[in-house]
């Protein structure tokens, strides 16, 4: 989002949501807990929200809500285990609200681990937990290893999750198609220079050996950084081994 003068602060939200209705949300993912003020900033890109609906001349009774949503993979709020906590504008002691205007969520899902805990021991069902905190727990754990069961359960009782997984499948299987064509493409145009090389330079057979062995190294070279781009694009272990021929310990280092 742009600043409105000169030497203004640059704002890059991560997902920017427009509604039908018009009204907005910034939906932010945070790993790692960052010397960053997240309360401050969450109320500055609510605002910066709010003041770029309107044009010069319109009303300000025209201004929808602005949502802000951390997803935090880390317990800001020490003082409290709920999930999510809700933030509005209203007054200090009688709690009547301004407006509906601003609302500021935290989602910590971290605090869903205790949920996650007592479900395999058998003393938490899914029945009892809020929507939010399994839209929390879906998130987190997803991906984890031994979570297959919960998971899947919560696929079979909430529609929105089970919309949201195939969703996912499909962004993945669209990713490892664009993996295996760029490593394909890749090859091809390893092959292409390789062979005019050889063309061009009609090498003697020692230099043959010497090219040959820095093709290899440099294949090898082209092969791990196709599997360094795959893993940064959330490709799993097996699948990079797969496409690259690379060995798991090469993969793992890497």
């Amino acid at each position: 989002m742009l600043p409105n003068f000169l030497l203004g602060k640059l704002f890059r939200l991560d997902v920017h949501v427009t509604f039908n209705d018009g009204e907005q949300a910034d939906v932010e993912m945070q790993v790692n807990r960052s010397n960053d003020d997240l309360k401050a900033r969450s109320l500055l890109y609510a605002s910066r929200l709010l003041e770029s609906q309107l044009g010069r001349g319109e009303d300000f009774k025209d201004t929808k809500r602005v949502y802000v949503i951390f997803f935090l993979d880390f317990v800001l709020f020490l003082q409290s285990a709920k999930v999510p906590r809700r933030y509005v504008l209203m007054e200090e002691t009688e709690h009547d609200r301004l407006n509906e205007l601003i609302e500021v969520i935290y989602y910590e899902m971290p605090k869903t681990a205790d949920a996650v805990r007592e479900y395999f021991e058998g003393k938490e069902t899914l029945e009892t937990l809020p929507t939010e905190q399994k839209w929390c727990i879906y998130f987190k754990y997803r991906v984890k290893e031994g979570m297959e069961p919960l998971i899947d359960e919560l696929r079979r009782e909430e529609e929105g999750i089970m919309r949201a997984d195939r969703a996912l499948k499909k962004i993945e299987r669209d990713r490892e198609k664009r993996a295996r064509a760029i490593f394909w493409d890749n090859q091809r145009l390893v092959r292409n220079s390789d062979m005019h090389a050889a063309e061009e330079k009609g090498l003697t057979e020692g230099r043959l050996q010497g090219l040959q062995e820095g093709r290899q190294e440099g294949r090898m070279a082209r092969q791990e950084e196709i599997a360094r781009n795959a893993l940064a694009e959330g490709l799993s272990i097996e699948l990079v081994q797969k496409i690259t021929g690379l060995d798991l310990d090469t993969i793992k280092r890497l």
